[in-house]
């Protein structure tokens, strides 16, 4: 199991309120079955990772992109509590696969403030710009990766931009685009990397933001959450998110894919200090709030689990909440999977 998936798994255990197995699909070997390049789909087993698969088929012409999953998955095959097997269309668990774009570049771009990084995502989103990757790092992330990443970037709200196109001409009209938006919200010239080695750094970097963020207090555990909102609000309430953290004086970073609305907040933590963890779930309830005040989620990739409970019926009203609980009763009648979760 990778970090992440461990840390995790010991952070639900001490919510857990119940006694359980938990299955780890790590182990399993031949996690890739069958590449079908002509349909662009593979499938796959549960032990198989992004980066595994990118792997495997990086002679295909092919690749698996980084993203929301429900554009990239065309079927899976489901385990029901009581052992029988649901195909949601066709059989296997097959995501669906890209053809790799024949030019591609990743560029930085460093704001003087939270508003003016954000706003410039909107407006790229709103122009329809194909953009295929945009991930927002505020001033204190950027100093936290500076550090455990060892790099040397400027610590300012930050934006991480890949284009992808057939030629360089394309991704370079892509860029100008975007480029010509951040320089209006007064952003700087783009920092640009072409070379795989590099681009692989900087999102190495970024995918490291957990590990950074807890490096910033030794000893602490990692108290993280996440809402998701209308890109139309998602400037606002990132801007207040900081103002909040700023204000209450907790250690916290603001990273997100900003791209689809969603952001997450990462605070390291010592749990033994009830001041400290009661000041924390209290900045969590108003984040949940916010978003709910702007018709946004609870929650956009963590799920509900144990933590947000509370906020399912507020956002869901009760009838949803029944919905839920009648589907969740006729697919595991005796609650088997996942006890204690979503639902109180």
């Amino acid at each position: 199991m990778s970090r992440d998936s461990i840390y995790n798994l010991i952070y639900s255990l001490k919510l857990r309120g119940k006694d359980g197995v938990c299955l780890s699909t790590a182990a399993i070997e031949g996690g890739i079955c069958e590449v079908n390049e002509a349909d662009f789909d593979v499938s796959v087993r549960p032990s198989v990772t992004r980066k595994q698969l990118n792997t495997h088929i990086r002679n295909t012409g092919l690749f698996f992109p980084v993203g929301t999953m429900k554009e990239n998955v065309r079927n899976l095959e489901v385990v029901l509590a009581d052992g029988s097997i649901l195909y949601t269309r066709g059989k296997g668990a097959r995501p669906r696969l890209h053809p790799r774009p024949q030019a591609q570049s990743v560029a930085l771009c460093h704001f003087p403030t939270v508003a003016e990084a954000v706003n410039s995502v909107v407006e790229t989103l709103q122009m329809g710009v194909p953009i295929a990757r945009i991930e927002f790092l505020d001033h204190v992330q950027v100093a936290a990766c500076n550090k455990y990443s060892h790099l040397t970037l400027p610590e300012q709200p930050t934006l991480a931009l890949e284009f992808h196109g057939q030629t360089d001409a394309e991704v370079g009209q892509q860029a100008q685009v975007v480029g010509d938006i951040c320089a209006q919200n007064n952003g700087s010239a783009f920092e640009w990397s072409t070379e795989l080695e590099e681009m692989e750094k900087l999102w190495t970097a970024r995918h490291n933001a957990y590990y950074a963020a807890l490096a910033m207090r030794t000893g602490a555990v990692g108290f993280t959450t996440d809402v998701c909102v209308p890109i139309t609000k998602l400037a606002e309430t990132i801007v207040e998110t900081r103002k909040d953290l700023d204000e209450t004086g907790l250690k916290g970073v603001i990273v997100g894919h900003v791209g689809d609305g969603n952001f997450h907040v990462i605070l390291p933590v010592f749990e033994e200090n009830e001041e400290e963890m009661k000041a924390v779930h209290a900045f969590s309830d108003r984040l949940v709030r916010r978003a709910l005040s702007a018709n946004g989620t609870c929650t956009g990739e963590h799920g509900i689990g144990v933590g947000k409970i509370q906020y399912l019926a507020e956002e869901f009203g009760p009838i949803g909440v029944q919905t839920m609980k009648k589907i969740k009763s006729a697919l595991d009648p005796k609650n088997i999977l996942n006890p204690g979760k979503v639902f109180a």
